[in-house]
């Protein structure tokens, strides 16, 4: 199968790298991803500057731009044939429920599905303070088997949403969620230069989490694999009756 990879947290990173490696062995992967970090951008694009693109290798593009710029551009301009399906991830840090509408990672999915490509946004939590050494070795076979399972089932009309816990492992079942309602109370640190400029840097700040029943967050609580169908069109849906009878009781083993 022929296959968009990218990404929000650059192409060298660790989480994109181990999904590459696991992607090629039975795939033919265009690793299209951001030159550099592009974290909570969501589906930004550039428009008002020329984006530039390095291949740094066989179906291998770094991008100055955003996750959404390198999707369009892999569809539209890079890619020498069409793929048939878009990835995104492994991102180094959960995407939970609102999370998804600033995340650049579950963007680059969302945009693939809007052009009617089956898309999956990967995400591989962890703890605060962020550890710099996440194991992304068994998150990355787990997300291979599932891409290949749930392209059997994926309508055009959605795109899958999928968090691994930070200590993840083989076996696991996993389980159909919804985004939880997060609350973000953010704070900046205001600093004023000799000319009278102000400048502001975001500082970690706290989150409510309503951790309903069914939610994604509650699933990563448990230490469970969450997978959240999301609609591709402001105003639809995503059918969860297919996947939950999918879902049910499915076990997989490495």
């Amino acid at each position: 199968m022929r296959i968009l990879l990218t990404n929000d947290d650059g192409i060298e990173s660790a989480g994109l790298k181990f999904l590459w490696q696991r992607l090629i062995v039975r795939h033919e992967v265009w690793v299209i991803a951001p030159a550099t970090e592009h974290s909570a951008c969501s589906q930004a694009l550039s428009i008002n500057k020329p984006i530039k693109v390095k291949e740094i290798g066989p179906r291998r593009f770094a991008v100055e731009g955003t996750p959404t710029d390198c999707v369009l551009l892999g569809l539209h301009e890079l890619m020498s044939v069409k793929p048939e399906a878009v990835l995104a991830g492994i991102n180094k840090g959960a995407n939970l429920g609102t999370d998804i509408l600033y995340s650049g990672t579950v963007a680059a999915a969302r945009q693939g599905a809007l052009l009617g490509y089956p898309a999956y946004a990967f995400s591989l939590a962890q703890s605060l303070p962020a550890k710099n050494d996440l194991d992304f070795e068994a998150p990355a076979t787990a997300a291979l088997v599932l891409f290949e399972w749930l392209y059997q089932y994926a309508p055009c009309h959605q795109f899958y949403n999928i968090n691994f816990p930070e200590d993840f492992s083989f076996p696991f079942t996993p389980v159909l969620t919804t985004p939880a309602q997060r609350i973000y109370h953010d704070r900046y640190q205001c600093v004023e230069t000799a000319d009278g400029s102000l400048y502001y840097f975001l500082l970690p700040g706290l989150a409510e989490t309503q951790s309903a029943p069914g939610t994604d967050w509650e699933a990563l609580h448990k230490g469970q694999v969450s997978i959240t169908p999301l609609a591709v069109q402001p105003g639809q849906f995503a059918d969860m009756t297919l996947m939950r009878g999918l879902i049910s009781g499915k076990e997989f083993i490495n």
